[in-house]
C-alpha cells in the first residue's frame, strides 16, 4: 500500500534545490559583513585587489584602506594621522601620481582608499573616516592581508600586517 505521491529522484532533487534557494535567499543578508580590508604592501597589490573583489562577490560590504606604498616590516609604527604629507612619488602601479593628497580614493574601484602613512595609520583612517562616512559605525570585521611576505616565526613582531590588525583589535 502506497501513501502519498511517489518520490522520484527528480522530485527529491527539485525539493532540495528549492530548499537550498530558500536558505540562500533568506540567510545571505544575515551573514553579510561590513569589512575593512588593509595590508602592509600597498593598495595596488594583486593580492589585496583580488581579496577585495572576492569579498564583494560573496555579498559583503567592503572598504579597502591600505598604505600608499609598501610598508612591510613596520610593525605597529603609528606614522602620521594628521597633516598627511602629499605623495612624493607615483604609487607602485602608477594609479596615483606624485603630489596627490596624503589620503583619498584610489580610483581603482568604489570604496577603495590609500593613506600615505603606515599600515596602522591606514587601518585607523579606514575605521574613522570611510567606515564612519559609509556605515555610520565601525566595521564588523577588519582583515589585514593577504601579505606578499611571510608573517610567521621570529619576524611576526615586525610585520606591518600584524601591527595593523592588532591595532584594529
Amino acid at each position: 500500500m502506497q501513501r502519498g505521491p511517489r518520490i522520484t529522484p527528480n522530485l527529491r532533487f527539485a525539493r532540495r534545490l528549492i530548499l537550498a534557494l530558500a536558505i540562500a535567499l533568506t540567510a545571505s543578508p544575515a551573514f553579510a559583513l561590513r569589512i575593512l580590508l588593509t595590508n602592509d604592501d600597498g593598495f595596488e597589490t594583486r593580492n589585496i585587489q583580488a581579496l577585495f573583489h572576492a569579498l564583494k562577490a560573496a555579498g559583503h560590504d567592503v572598504i579597502l584602506c591600505a598604505p600608499y606604498l609598501d610598508h612591510s616590516g613596520t610593525s605597529a609604527l603609528l606614522g602620521s594621522l594628521s597633516n598627511l604629507p602629499l605623495t612624493s612619488r607615483s604609487s607602485s602601479g602608477g594609479q596615483i601620481t606624485a603630489g596627490a593628497p596624503g589620503a583619498g580614493p584610489t580610483g581603482i574601484a568604489p570604496d577603495q582608499y590609500y593613506v600615505n602613512s603606515s599600515p596602522v595609520a591606514s587601518v585607523l583612517y579606514g575605521i574613522d573616516v570611510p567606515a564612519r562616512a559609509k556605515w555610520g559605525t565601525r566595521p564588523d570585521l577588519v582583515i589585514a592581508g593577504p601579505n606578499v611576505g611571510h608573517n610567521l616565526g621570529g619576524i611576526t613582531p615586525h610585520s606591518g600586517t600584524i601591527g595593523a590588525v592588532v591595532t584594529a583589535l
